[in-house]
């Protein structure tokens, strides 16, 4: 078993599994924002205008979201990536691993591109990132080469090294290769 690579999956699916508890999206209400929110509670007549207007000094500046909090089920699919990276890289099995690195790296793509919520509002946090972080590792990792199997090949022969003549009563190597 090559230990970098196994490590290299383990530590990936462990950044994929810890980011799903970390912020991914953030809505800031600046106060432009406010102020277009409170413009439409101002047009309110009486005590549902004044309802609206004491609202909106009740949220909160700044709202994060975690992956759990924000997915349908986004969240579960890379939970599972991870776990089956993790136990296909202890059996061996790369191309699983492979297979769940593309699928987890897509699913981070896609929720990073489809955020919920309105465009101008919210943004991207440092848990997407690294989300997408571990999804890489995973499916770089899997490409990896093993260090047995590097190991396991011969060495090239040093064709550049001049080679002794052959004795003269010895017969040359017959080959029964075809060409």
């Amino acid at each position: 078993m090559s230990e970098t690579r196994t490590s290299a999956i383990i530590a990936g699916a462990a950044l994929l599994v810890a980011a799903l508890w970390a912020p991914w999206y953030a809505i800031d209400l600046s106060s432009t924002a406010r102020e277009s929110f409170g413009g439409g509670a101002r047009q309110l007549p009486g005590v549902l205008g004044q309802f609206a207007r004491d609202l909106l000094t009740m949220l909160p500046s700044h709202i994060e979201a975690t992956a759990w909090q924000a997915f349908e089920k986004g969240d579960v699919v890379l939970l599972v990536c991870a776990l089956a990276a993790v136990f296909a890289a202890l059996l061996q099995r790369m191309d699983v691993v492979g297979i769940a690195g593309a699928l987890a790296t897509g699913t981070v793509v896609i929720e990073m591109i489809d955020q919920p919520g309105p465009g101008e509002l919210v943004s991207l946090k440092w848990g997407a990132w690294l989300a997408l972080a571990g999804a890489l590792l995973i499916a770089g990792a899997s490409r990896m080469r093993s260090r047995k199997a590097v190991a396991a090949h011969p060495p090239t022969p040093d064709w550049t090294r001049p080679t002794a003549p052959l004795a003269p009563d010895a017969e040359p190597e017959r080959s029964f290769a075809p060409f």
